[in-house]
């Protein structure tokens, strides 16, 4: 019994010294023909919808990992890592 206590504990520790996995900024501009595109629909593989502003930037925070962004039915790969990306989006 003894033994999954101090397992038990560990994991705790491991816990608590891990912390929170930090949010990471992408962000970008949509641009069609050349000009930004405002209040185009970015859709985030698994996270949800997001629109661009005036100018055609757009920001999310996310966890760093791969996404897959969807724009106009088209996909766009993308990387966060810990410090956060820029992905531009041209038609």
């Amino acid at each position: 019994m003894m033994r999954y206590g101090r397992a038990f504990a560990l994991f705790l520790l491991l816990m608590v010294l891990a912390g929170p996995v930090a949010a990471a900024d992408l962000s970008g501009v949509v641009y069609s023909q050349g000009a930004p595109v405002a209040s185009q629909t970015i859709t985030v593989e698994g996270k949800g919808d997001i629109k661009t502003d005036a100018n055609g930037r757009y920001k999310i925070d996310l966890p760093p990992g791969n996404y897959t962004l969807i724009v106009r039915g088209k996909q766009f790969p993308v990387t966060v890592p810990a410090g956060g990306t820029t992905k531009d989006i041209r038609f």
